[in-house]
């Protein structure tokens, strides 16, 4: 699976439609992000990579099934995969 480019910015659309004032936030994914009160970006990629606000890697955090998809809420993280749901506290 080819991987997701997550992009940043604020969007318009030029007269023949293509996307303008954007950037690379991440190149990296196959299913879903979420994001935190704080602005750091939780993204799916085997395991979940956690970035801050301006796109630099903070952390990985190990998830023994790939996920499907991602909520945070509060300060938890729920991660669902094939035959589970997990939470973190973050």
């Amino acid at each position: 699976m080819q991987p997701t480019s997550i992009i940043k910015g604020s969007f318009g659309l030029d007269q023949r439609g293509f996307l303008h004032g954007c950037s690379i936030f991440a190149n990296v994914g196959d299913r879903c992000v979420s994001v935190d009160r704080a602005g750091n970006v939780y993204v799916s990629n085997g395991d979940i990579q956690v970035y801050d606000p301006d796109g630099k890697l903070q952390n990985t955090i190990k998830v023994p099934e790939r996920p499907t998809s991602l909520l945070v809420s509060n300060d938890q993280l729920f991660i669902t995969t094939a035959s589970s749901l997990y939470r973190f506290q973050l």
